[in-house]
């Protein structure tokens, strides 16, 4: 690995951590989906330091969420409810962000978090951090 991409791989994991502090901030406000969407950050920026480590560039997020699907999950070089996760996340994501009469509970906002608190430590064993 080169410095420059070894540099990326730090700066994307160090955002993914970030946001999952931020993710614990906005829950203690109750700002729900704020939490959802900084937990899919979370784990966005930890498939993106992964890639980057793999040798792969995207800035689209279902083409990133495919590749790990295709080069991690369905080669059971992570279980199954990795990529599971990852998809919760991105949809709810998707309904937080774009649709206006969309909610989230705290009970959904508290279990997102803690799946991008598992996924992240995953990612780093991959990664080899």
């Amino acid at each position: 690995m080169n410095e420059s991409c070894s540099k990326e791989i730090i700066a994307a994991i160090k955002r993914a951590e970030d946001s999952i502090e931020d993710g614990e901030i906005l829950l203690k406000e109750e700002r729900f989906i704020a939490v959802v969407n900084r937990a899919y950050y979370s784990i966005f920026y930890s498939l993106s330091a992964l890639a980057l480590d793999n040798g792969f560039e995207t800035s689209k997020h279902m083409q990133l969420i495919g590749w790990f699907n295709k080069n991690f999950v369905k080669t059971g070089k992570v279980a199954t409810e990795l990529g599971e996760v990852v998809m919760v996340a991105y949809d709810q994501r998707i309904s937080g962000d774009y649709d206006f009469l969309s909610d989230c509970s705290r009970e959904e906002a508290v279990e997102a978090l803690q799946a991008s608190k598992n996924f992240l430590p995953a990612i780093k064993i991959l990664l080899g951090i």
